[in-house]
C-alpha cells in the first residue's frame, strides 16, 4: 500500500510540474503577445486622435469633448499597460517595441489629442468669460462690463494664440483661432469704455485730493477718445466727463468773495462781503432802492470805499429827503448776479409848523 501511495503521487507531481512548463510563454508566444497588446495600444491612440478629427471633417464643428477625454484616456492606460508588458516580456525586440510604442504616442497623443484637449478646455473658458461680458453689456452695468473685460484678456493674448495655433490639422486650428478673432473683436469693441471709465474714476480721486494737474493731464487724454466709447455707455461716460470737467474748472478758479449782509441808513450802504474783495467799482453793483414797496428804481452810487482787509465796502448814494408822511425806505444790491437786500428803514416825515 505504501508502494502504491508513493507511485500515485509521484505521478500526479509529474503531472502538475507538466501543466506549470506548459503555462510559460515560448519566446515565439511572448513575441506575438507582445505585438498584439502593442498594436492594439497604438490602435487606441489614433482613435483618440480621430475622436476629434473625424466629427471635425465631417461637421465642420468641434467634437464632444467627453467622448475625446474617455478615448484618450484609455490611449494612455493601454500605453502604460504596453510599456509594462514590453519590459516583462521582451528583452531582445523590447527597444524596437518601446520606439515604436513612444514614437506613436508622440504622433498622436503628444503632438495632436493633447494639444487639442488644452485648447478646448481654454476656449470652453473663454466662452464662459465672453458670456459675462455680453450679460453686462445687456444690463448696462458698466463695473460688471470692466470685470468681465478684464478677464477676457487672458483668452485675447499672444499666449492664448500660440495654444490654439499648436492645434495638428488646419481645419481644427481654424475654428479656434476664428474663435478667438470673434472674441477680440468683442474685447475691442469695450476697450475704451473700460479706459474711460478707468480714467475717470483715477480722475475723481485726484480732484477729491487737490492734486489738479494730474487730474487735468487725464481729462486731456479722455477728450480724444470718449467718440470711440460703444453706443451702450458712451451717454454715461461723455456726462461723467463733463461733470468732472465742471468740478476742475471751478476748482482752479480763484475764490471770489460772495455779499453776505446789507446795511441801510439814509445816505450809506455798507456791505459786509464773506472774504476781501480784489477790486470794487461802481460797475461790479446794481444799486437799487423801493420806496414804501413801490417799483425799484435803480441808483448810482456817489462813492464806493473799502475797509483795510477790503471785506467790508461803504457806498454812498443820495439821501432820501423827507415828505409829509413817513416813508419805509428798502435798498437792494445785486453782486455777481445775486441780489441781496437791506432791512427796510423809515424816514420821518416833515414836522408841520
Amino acid at each position: 500500500m505504501k508502494i502504491k501511495s508513493i507511485i500515485n503521487m509521484a505521478a500526479v507531481g509529474a503531472i502538475i510540474a507538466s501543466s506549470v512548463v506548459l503555462t510559460k510563454p515560448t519566446s515565439t508566444g511572448a513575441t506575438v503577445y507582445v505585438g498584439k497588446i502593442v498594436n492594439e495600444s497604438k490602435a487606441q491612440m489614433k482613435k483618440a486622435y480621430n475622436s476629434y478629427y473625424i466629427p471635425v471633417q465631417k461637421t465642420g464643428k468641434l467634437a464632444n469633448k467627453a467622448t475625446v477625454v474617455a478615448e484618450y484616456n484609455k490611449a494612455k492606460k493601454q500605453y502604460n499597460y504596453s510599456k509594462q508588458t514590453i519590459n516583462k516580456y521582451s528583452k531582445k525586440a523590447k527597444k524596437k517595441y518601446l520606439t515604436d510604442l513612444n514614437n506613436t504616442y508622440k504622433m498622436y497623443i503628444t503632438k495632436r489629442v493633447e494639444p487639442y484637449l488644452k485648447a478646448t478646455t481654454s476656449l470652453d473658458n473663454s466662452v464662459k468669460v465672453e458670456s459675462e461680458l455680453q450679460t453686462a453689456v445687456l444690463d448696462e452695468d458698466l463695473d460688471a462690463v470692466i470685470v468681465a473685460h478684464s478677464k477676457l484678456g487672458k483668452y485675447v493674448s499672444s499666449k492664448q494664440l500660440s495654444l490654439y495655433n499648436h492645434v495638428y490639422d488646419a481645419k481644427t486650428r481654424k475654428i479656434f483661432l476664428n474663435e478667438y478673432k470673434d472674441q477680440s473683436s468683442k474685447y475691442k469693441q469695450y476697450r475704451y469704455d473700460v479706459t474711460i471709465s478707468k480714467k475717470l474714476d483715477q480722475t475723481a480721486d485726484l480732484l477729491e485730493y487737490g492734486k489738479l494737474a494730474k487730474a487735468n493731464t487725464i481729462l486731456k487724454s479722455v477728450k480724444p477718445i470718449l467718440n470711440r466709447t460703444s453706443a451702450t455707455f458712451k451717454e454715461d461716460l461723455t456726462n461723467e466727463y463733463n461733470d468732472l470737467l465742471e468740478v476742475y474748472t471751478d476748482a482752479i478758479k480763484p475764490p471770489t468773495a460772495e455779499l453776505d449782509y446789507i446795511d441801510a441808513t439814509n445816505g450809506k450802504l455798507t456791505l459786509e462781503f464773506d472774504m476781501g474783495v480784489s477790486t470794487l467799482s461802481i460797475k461790479d453793483l446794481k444799486v437799487s432802492v423801493s420806496i414804501n414797496g413801490g417799483t425799484e428804481q435803480t441808483i448810482t452810487p456817489t462813492s464806493i470805499t473799502l475797509s483795510a482787509d477790503k471785506s467790508t465796502a461803504f457806498i454812498i448814494v443820495d439821501q432820501i429827503k423827507a415828505t409829509s408822511t413817513v416813508q419805509s425806505v428798502e435798498y437792494s444790491v445785486v453782486y455777481k448776479g445775486d441780489k441781496t437786500t437791506a432791512d427796510p428803514f423809515e424816514v420821518s416825515a416833515l414836522q408841520s409848523n
